[in-house]
């Protein structure tokens, strides 16, 4: 799926674009810091990693309703992950990952 162009007017748009900078500048702090330079290069990845999706996921849950089925939450993640991964290589001018198809 192409994602659709940025449309700055659009409150979808505006929302996950001050998400994603938002998240950007913290990343940026983090990798900056002293803890995630004395760390080795494989516990820097896997610590970042960690740290920066379950903080992701802990404010999307934050922000849904106690009542909401979270099982639905999470199959929307999966459901998206390969194409929000392709935009995150996108905006890091690196071409996506080419689909597996099923059958």
């Amino acid at each position: 799926m192409k994602p659709a162009p940025f449309d700055p007017d659009n409150n979808f748009d505006a929302i996950a674009d001050l998400a994603r900078v938002e998240t950007a500048k913290v990343a940026h702090r983090v990798v900056e810091s002293a803890a995630y330079h004395r760390a080795s290069v494989e516990d820097q990845a896997g610590a970042f990693i960690a740290g920066m999706m379950v903080g992701s996921l802990g404010a999307v849950v934050a922000i849904t309703k106690p009542e909401a089925d979270t099982r639905d939450l999470r199959e929307t993640l999966r459901k998206h992950f390969d194409y929000w991964f392709d935009c995150a290589l996108t905006l890091n001018s690196r071409p996506p990952l080419e689909m597996e198809v099923d059958g």
